[in-house]
């Protein structure tokens, strides 16, 4: 019997010492939680659906458009990949972080880097597309991660989506960068 094809979403946590360069502690994981707005955006995009979803202020909208995802720039935390501080278990309906963590040097804040993202590619028996951003720690304590996801924005570049929100634990110290990565893999 042939295998049937899936989607997978892979995310990884690597946190590098940024005195040193070398990588301090590597953590992966399977996402479990695509979440309600991430099917939703692939009804309008497939379909032209006018769906109504919850954007990350809380606010229903009206999605009649997607805009492409764009490459976020350094010190943008509205969307693409973000982190959180946030316990709570995942749900369906998310349609944020819980606690996201702002971009800044401050107390409790972490310098959102530019996003950066591999093409799709045939990787073995694969095809995966990968997205990464680094974090890093200038706030002269440890802040701890305990959430990750994806924001993508919509057509107006005003409203924002929550796609992905996975719970994993990874501190960071004073002087370091965690890169954040999810990749996206089909497999026939």
């Amino acid at each position: 019997m042939k295998a049937t094809s899936n989607i997978q979403i892979l995310w990884k946590i690597q946190v590098k010492d940024d005195k040193t360069g070398k990588i301090v502690s590597t953590k992966k994981g399977k996402s479990k939680s695509l979440v309600l707005q991430f099917l939703q955006h692939i009804q309008v995009i497939l379909f032209q659906a006018n769906v109504t979803m919850k954007d990350t202020g809380g606010t229903n909208r009206s999605e009649p458009t997607v805009a492409p995802y764009g490459q976020p720039i350094a010190g943008d935390a509205t969307y693409g990949i973000v982190v959180g501080t946030g316990t709570t278990a995942v749900g369906n309906t998310d349609n944020k972080l819980t606690t996201q963590i702002a971009h800044g040097s401050g107390a409790a804040q972490l310098n959102y880097g530019a996003e950066s993202q591999v093409a799709a590619q045939v990787v073995g028996a694969n095809v995966d597309y990968t997205h990464s951003r680094t974090f890093q720690n200038l706030s002269g304590a440890t802040i701890t991660i305990t959430e990750i996801g994806m924001y993508v924005k919509d057509s107006t570049n005003t409203w924002y989506f929550c796609w992905i929100h996975d719970l994993a634990t990874q501190a960071v110290l004073n002087n370091q960068t965690a890169t954040v990565t999810y990749t996206f893999r089909t497999t026939v």
